[in-house]
């Protein structure tokens, strides 16, 4: 069993790592050229401006809120998920 201290800095990192990636998301959402030319992408027609929101902003979006919650959830350990 994981003690508060650890199972609160757990908190404050998956919190803080959430927070990035919604950061990543909102940034894509207002400057998606600027963010995909961060990544070596260039948004030339609607198609690739399309793609980048739906598949990019997606994967950011889910994964913060995978890790949400799991900050709610960060008592359980994987042995007792399964």
């Amino acid at each position: 069993m994981a003690t508060v201290t650890s199972s609160r800095v757990r908190q404050i990192l998956l919190g803080v790592t959430a927070l990035v990636f919604i950061g990543i998301a909102v940034g894509s959402l207002v400057a998606p050229h600027k963010m995909a030319g961060g990544l070596g992408y260039s948004l030339d027609n609607v198609d690739a401006l399309s793609e980048f929101r739906a598949i990019y902003v997606g994967l950011w979006l889910a994964t913060a809120v995978l890790l949400g919650g799991v900050l709610v959830w960060v008592e359980g350990t994987v042995g007792e998920a399964m």
